[in-house]
């Protein structure tokens, strides 16, 4: 992933909400970033003791039920990447904020997480 400085501005808060969250809730952490080009972009993605919120961009027709998730918890840190199952092909540019839980998710909702998809200030 090619990291520019708008990029390297948008990733920086995530690291510190690893903070604000609590000793002992999820954490976010920065992905490795391998293959991120192929991700859904994200404009925001905040864990809280619920889940994961993310926002992303909609041309006016996507719903919760067009995005997609992969969990991989292969490694040390569980990975969480979000995916449209279709293209948005309507008219209408909006913000779209969806909210996973972490039973949803399958995972435990403390510790670590690593979202996998690039976050970006819509300007990309």
């Amino acid at each position: 992933m090619n990291l520019t400085r708008r990029r390297l501005i948008a990733t920086v808060p995530l690291l510190g909400l690893a903070g604000c969250v609590g000793m002992g809730g999820p954490r976010l952490v920065a992905g490795p970033g391998v293959g991120a080009e192929g991700l859904e972009p994200l404009l925001g993605v905040t864990a809280s003791r619920e889940g994961l919120a993310v926002v992303l961009t909609s041309a006016g027709c996507t719903s919760r039920a067009d995005i997609a998730f992969y969990v991989d918890r292969g490694g040390d840190v569980p990975a969480v990447a979000f995916a449209r199952r279709r293209v948005d092909l309507c008219a209408a540019p909006s913000r779209l904020a969806l909210r996973f839980t972490w039973a949803e998710l399958g995972l435990p909702g403390h510790g670590p997480v690593t979202v996998l998809n690039p976050v970006t200030d819509g300007r990309d």
